[in-house]
């Protein structure tokens, strides 16, 4: 009887230094709960993975002070979380397929990041610890939201189309062969009026020559593509409005506009590449561009009032 405690004990004690690593490492981070919106806890383990995405999607948040990183994070899932909340009221999430749709979002963004596919993308998120089936989750959610806001506010789209197709008349295609070729960023913000708009657009500028647009775009900017450092694209100059071309035709690479007041937005654009390419005159697909683009504009503004709405109608608590 003696022989089989002993034998207990000593088989208690190799248990406990086989555990006793894992326990160490996980008291090396003490979960605590940071906030609490609608029904779901938002705690410090949450905030430190919604801070590795954004990092792989824009890696020059490493560069700002992590507290600054992760209020970032927070309030990237304080957005999702209350999108996520909407979408479930009208949509259900389990039963969304759309593989092509999901791909085709995927393509997009290992092309914004330089990667060649999907499967370059994976194994790069690997480096973060984020795996491409949480990619997948939040770009669903993305795309569900957006339907949401087409299915409630496409009756609301007015689009002048005369008032289009007469900015593309007023291109003189015959004067120049060459046109000029812009790889843009943007922040996009509101405001509610003159004070807020000068201090919100005074922090964003202090911001930029501290942190840099990339950062400042994640930490300000509500476009969509805020995560990714306000990158918008290649756009050649006849595919943008006559006032935002003029601006851009003074700027410089790495440099940036003023407020440009688009709807109840303010856009600040980034230059980050700018070249001269022979111009493809195709009215008719430039005109269907330019609607598109407009489209998606208004989509934007009414993206934003809806968000607003369920925000103020949304249980927040900090803890």
């Amino acid at each position: 009887m003696f022989n089989f405690f002993k034998s207990c004990k000593i088989n208690l004690i190799i248990i406990l230094i086989m555990i006793l690593p894992i326990s160490l490492k996980s008291l090396s981070e003490e979960i605590k709960i940071i906030m609490k919106i609608n029904e779901q806890i938002v705690t410090n383990v949450d905030i430190r993975k919604e801070y590795d995405y954004l990092v792989a999607l824009n890696n020059n948040l490493e560069s700002i002070p992590k507290n600054e990183g992760y209020k970032i994070a927070q309030d990237s899932l304080l957005r999702e979380i209350i999108k996520t909340d909407e979408i479930k009221k009208f949509i259900d999430l389990e039963t969304f397929d759309d593989e092509n749709l999901i791909n085709n979002v995927l393509k997009e963004i290992a092309i914004t990041l330089k990667l060649n596919d999907a499967s370059e993308l994976k194994k790069y998120l690997k480096t973060y610890n984020i795996s491409l089936d949480v990619l997948k989750n939040k770009m669903i959610k993305e795309v569900l939201w957006n339907q949401l806001i087409v299915t409630k506010y496409k009756d609301k789209i007015n689009i002048d189309i005369k008032k289009i197709s007469n900015q593309i008349e007023g291109i003189n295609f015959l004067d120049e062969e060459n046109e000029i070729q812009y790889e843009l960023s943007e922040i996009l913000y509101q405001v509610n009026d003159q004070n807020e708009f000068d201090k919100l657009t005074n922090l964003i500028y202090q911001d930029i020559e501290q942190i840099g647009f990339k950062n400042t775009a994640t930490k300000f900017s509500i476009s969509e593509t805020s995560k990714l450092g306000g990158y918008l694209g290649i756009l050649n100059e006849t595919q943008l409005s006559n006032e935002i071309s003029e601006i851009l035709s003074s700027k410089d690479i790495a440099e940036y506009t003023e407020p440009i007041k688009v709807g109840i937005n303010y856009l600040i654009l980034f230059v980050n590449d700018k070249k001269i390419i022979k111009k493809t005159i195709d009215k008719e697909n430039l005109l269907k561009n330019l609607i598109e683009i407009e489209r998606q504009r208004q989509f934007d503004n009414f993206s934003q009032i809806y968000f607003n709405k369920i925000k103020i109608n949304s249980f927040i608590n900090e803890f």
